[in-house]
């Protein structure tokens, strides 16, 4: 059963390892916390959207091992260097929008 995990809003510095692994969780909302990184989101590899707008992210690399993602929305967040995902190969839809 795919599954939508909602962790908006809830004030979240970092992803920690204990909700994972979570293979039935499809779909994740990061947005509006204070994540500097997504390091953590490893424990969610089936992942075919993620949200994590609003937040302090720099560093894309974590996002690197979701092959299933298919939607991608990091808008306003401190985005510099989108390495990290040049091997989302399924990826459809990305916004990037407000980073800096």
């Amino acid at each position: 059963q795919q599954q939508m995990l909602d962790l908006s809003k809830k004030g979240i510095k970092e992803l920690s390892l204990e909700y994972g692994p979570c293979p039935s969780v499809m779909s994740l909302n990061l947005d509006n916390n204070h994540l500097h990184t997504l390091n953590g989101v490893e424990q969610f590899p089936c992942l075919m959207q993620l949200s994590a707008r609003v937040n302090r992210l720099g560093d894309m690399s974590p996002l690197s091992h979701l092959s299933h993602l298919v939607i991608l929305n990091l808008q306003n967040n401190s985005i510099t260097n989108i390495q990290g995902l040049t091997t989302l190969s399924n990826l459809q839809w990305i916004c990037l929008a407000g980073n800096s």
